[in-house]
Parts: C-alpha cells; structure tokens; sequence
C-alpha cells in the first residue's frame, strides 16, 4: 500500500483538470450571481455601501472568525481525551486550517481533509483508530449540530413572517424541499458508514467495476483506505452520549460564531438586523450551497442569502456586500494559512512505530 502524503499529491497532480474545472465553475457561479445581482441593484447605492465599510468592524470580524476553528478543533480535543489521549491544542487548531484548505482544493468529497487530519494526529504519536475515531465522532456530531441550526432556523423565519406572504412561498417551499434532501442525505451518509463499520471494510467488487472506479474516481482508493481506518475506530467513542452531547454543541458553536460574523459584516455596511435573524439567514443559505450541485457552493450560497436577507428589508446593495465580505473571510482569506499547515503535514514523518500505512497493510492482510 502505498504512503498517505503521496497519495495526496499524486491525487492532486493526476486531476488537475478536475481540479481547475471545479474551481473555474464555482467562479463562474458565483460571477454570475453578482452579475444578476448588478443588473437588480443600484450601482451608485452599491458603491456608496463600499465607501462606506468601517475597517475596525473588520478587525472584531477576523478575531470571530478565529474562534470558528477553535471550536472545530475542540470537537477533537474532546474525543482524545475521552480516548485517554492528549495533544496541544494550537496543534489542533493548526490542523482545522489545514482540513479546511485540503477539503477546498483535492475534490474528493472531503476525503482529503479526513485523511490529512488522521496523518496529522499519527505524526502526533496518535494511533490512527483513534484518529478515525476523531474523524467519525466529528462527522456525525457535525450533521446533528446541522440539523439543530437548520430546525432553529426555519422556526425563526416562520415566527418573523407570515406563511400567507406570497414571497415566503416563493422562498420556503424551495427550502423546505432542500431541507428534506439534505435530511435523506444526511441519514444516507450516516447509514452507509455504520454499515460498511459493521461489515469491517470495503466489499467485495466486481474487477470491471472497480477498474471503473478507479479510472473514473481516482479518489475509489482514499475512500477505500478511508473505510478500512473506519472499521478501526473505537466503538465506544460513538456509545458515549456526554461525548456526541459535547461535540455537537462545538459544532453547533461553529455555526452560531459564523452567524456572528456574518451580523458584524453588515455592521460593518450600517445594516442593522437582529442576531437571530441573521443567524437563520445564514443557516438557510448555507443549506443550499450544500445541497444543490454546485462546486464548493460558490453562487448558491450567494444567491440565497441576498434572497433572504432582502425577505427581512436589507436592500440588495447591502445584502451582496455582506455576503461578499462572509465569503471573503470565512472561505478565501483562511486558505493562505490552510495551504502553509497544510503542506507541512504532507511532509512530516509519523514517529517511528506509528507508520499508519504499515499498520494498514497489515491490518488488511490478516
């Protein structure tokens, strides 16, 4: 079996056209959504909402949005110590930037960032079970906190607004129906693993259809090395209700500091709209960049959010600034520092005797 870091950039090299393609289709989107938006808004309103922007608000906006990734890395700190074992935190943390920029560059589902984490806790002297264990205890504390946010969201909308307003049918049925995809998705996703977790590993596959797989899915082999961790992960981490209880709360924490940001952007323009409001927004939107099939939820997220945002009388001008500067602090500006933690991960050694690709091999052959 070949080594992790490796199989990361070979990945990385052998589809760089899926790579550009994906990226140049989400700035496609996403250019359009503004270029609709321009053609809607009023260019003079727009650049006097520029003009007026406060850089201080900025400031108080970056520190928020550091604290995004400390909850993140919480949710793993949790689960090591629930398992008996200890890293720095600000080594945690150093790891949630690098996830964010594998994820966002390797179109691989977020396999990549799964498995850069699970390399990062082994050049920590973490035993990968327990890694995978961070993985899974993460994903599914990840879709709980989801689902919260996403039901506390629509009650926030439907108590702000009358059902009979012909423009929240416009808007709530489409959601309500994204909303029951990604419910099914969710319980899918989540089915599939504990599935494939009681089976021990990846089934059996016909040779054709796994050549198939392989040539067409290059990432068949990080999932299939993905799976195989999987069944390693200790059960008792996912039996361990005060642990999920923890980390969902982490994750929910996640969303509820985004949202924050989110209200310090339009403070930032003179929009004044309540916490709440701003949060379920945010949510909603988020939900859509998810769920429809649009790379990285570039021009989705976009779109829905002014939608929303303008539901509750921000003006579009304001509400496609606020939305920019979300994008621009939570998405772009945290990948230069993902792709330098990032890259030094791929090129750490794990200590001797924690060789996660070794222990793999073995571990399949027996």
């Amino acid at each position: 079996m070949t080594p992790l870091t490796p199989d990361l950039g070979r990945k990385a090299a052998r589809l760089p056209w899926l790579n550009i393609a994906r990226w140049f289709t989400g700035l496609i989107g996403i250019g359009a959504v503004i270029a609709v938006i321009l053609n809607i808004a009023d260019i003079e309103r727009l650049l006097a909402v520029i003009r007026d922007i406060e850089p201080s608000w900025l400031l108080l906006a970056l520190l928020t949005q550091a604290m995004t990734y400390g909850a993140a890395a919480g949710v793993w700190f949790q689960v090591l110590r629930a398992d008996g074992r200890s890293i720095p935190f600000h080594a945690l943390y150093r790891l949630s930037l690098a996830q964010l920029f594998a994820e966002q560059a390797l179109p691989s589902s977020g396999l990549s960032g799964a498995l850069l984490v699970v390399k990062g806790l082994v050049n920590r002297g973490i035993e990968e079970a327990t890694g995978m264990g961070c993985m899974l205890v993460g994903m599914v504390s990840y879709y709980a906190g989801y689902l919260l946010a996403i039901t506390a969201s629509f009650v926030i909308l439907f108590s702000e607004h009358d059902l009979r307003d012909p423009h929240m049918t416009v808007l709530v049925l489409p959601l309500l129906i994204v909303a029951g995809l990604f419910c099914l998705l969710i319980m899918a996703v989540l089915g599939f693993t504990f599935w494939l977790r009681r089976r021990g590993g990846v089934p059996h596959l016909p040779a054709r259809l796994l050549s198939w797989l392989q040539r067409w899915h290059a990432g068949w082999s990080m999932l299939e090395r993905l799976v195989q961790m999987l069944s390693e992960a200790p059960a008792a981490l996912l039996q361990s209700r005060p642990l999920l209880i923890r980390t969902t709360a982490l994750q929910l924490t996640v969303f509820l500091i985004d949202a924050v940001t989110f209200t310090i952007m339009l403070q930032a323009i003179g929009a004044h709209l309540r916490y709440d409001i701003v949060f379920a927004c945010f949510v909603l939107a988020s939900l859509v960049g998810s769920v429809l099939p649009v790379p990285l939820g570039l021009g989705s997220f976009e779109a829905s959010c002014v939608a929303l945002l303008h539901l509750f009388q921000v003006p579009v001008e304001t509400g496609l600034i606020a939305v920019l500067l979300l994008r621009g602090f939570t998405f772009w500006l945290p990948m230069i520092p993902g792709l330098w933690f990032a890259h030094r991960e791929l090129q750490a050694s794990p200590p001797p005797g924690e060789d996660l690709d070794r222990r793999l091999e073995n571990h399949t052959s027996s």
